[in-house]
């Protein structure tokens, strides 16, 4: 995971143990939160997680933390099929996959947003960052459009 999403992940986690970790003491957290990710079918520790993995523990977390937000709940489920339809845009407009990541990391650092690290993939795009992403293609297409 990248830094961005290491912030998300300690910061769902954290909500979720305020609900969750009553009644335990501090030493168990670690413990909990890996048997925690255990139970949901992903690897123990969480720098190992892929960006689906994340998706799926925040998913997860969110039904304890947010209950009535079911739109948050949602949102996640569909960060696969933007990854996606964001991918294919602007492999279309690049040519390739790797120069669509170098592409899209160049536009994200521009917008101003930290933690696009060197080697960064569309693919491990949290939802803010697949936001942006999406004007940027909605931009893509308009000028396309223009051209033809």
């Amino acid at each position: 995971m990248n830094s961005s999403q290491q912030k998300l992940y300690w910061a769902e986690w954290r909500s979720f143990w305020c609900i969750a970790g009553a009644g335990f003491d501090s030493a168990e957290e670690p413990i909990q939160r890996k048997a925690l990710h255990l139970r949901m079918g992903l690897p123990e520790s969480s720098t190992k997680f892929s960006q689906r993995d994340l998706d799926h523990f925040l998913l997860e977390i969110r039904a304890t933390t947010a209950p009535d937000d079911l739109h948050a709940q949602l949102a996640e489920g569909t960060l696969d099929r933007q990854r996606h339809s964001v991918t294919k845009l602007l492999v279309a407009h690049c040519g390739d996959a790797s120069a669509a990541d170098a592409y899209a990391a160049a536009c994200l650092r521009k917008a101003g947003l930290t933690g696009i690290e060197r080697g960064w993939k569309i693919q491990h795009a949290t939802s803010d960052e697949l936001r942006r992403l999406t004007v940027i293609c909605a931009r893509l297409k308009t000028k396309t459009k223009k051209k033809a």
